[in-house]
């Protein structure tokens, strides 16, 4: 696969949503409520990508001039890893962790956190990341589970 990595530009904030939305909506449908799921796509919105793009490294994986897979990386917090469902287990998530591991160690970050969410974790856990607690919130009267990881560098 002839992957090309990229930083983010504003003309991927469409492209980006709809492949976060995608991805959550095939990936977490089965382990989360309507109401966790609608919580995510809320949360991944163009004010709060914008923000992380000011503020910090989102990179873009496209493949054929498609964007397949994004990550960013804000301070310490790798947030926002997501790659297209039909792609998943191909290296594309392990790639762009890489990547944004490289850059937080280039500027003089010595470990890295996150939050995973339940079909995430395992992904995670086989790159190194150790969980240190498990969390959850409640949306709308339903509980939204998720893992506290951290890897240090």
């Amino acid at each position: 696969m002839d992957v090309k990595l990229r930083q983010f530009e504003h003309s991927d904030l469409e492209a980006m949503l709809k492949l976060i939305w995608d991805t959550i909506d095939v990936c977490y449908r089965p382990v989360y409520s309507a109401e966790a799921i609608t919580h995510w796509e809320d949360e991944h919105n163009e004010t709060e990508i914008l923000k992380d793009a000011a503020e910090g490294i989102i990179l873009i994986a496209e493949l054929d001039g498609r964007m397949i897979a994004t990550g960013t990386l804000l301070a310490e917090q790798i947030k926002r890893v997501y790659v297209d469902s039909a792609l998943q287990g191909k290296g594309l998530g392990k790639l762009i962790m890489t990547e944004l591991e490289n850059k937080a160690k280039d500027n003089g970050i010595n470990e890295i956190c996150l939050y995973a969410s339940i079909p995430a974790k395992k992904f995670y856990d086989a790159i190194g990341y150790n969980t240190y607690s498990e969390a959850f919130i409640e949306v709308k009267g339903k509980r939204l589970d998720y893992y506290n990881m951290n890897k240090e560098l």
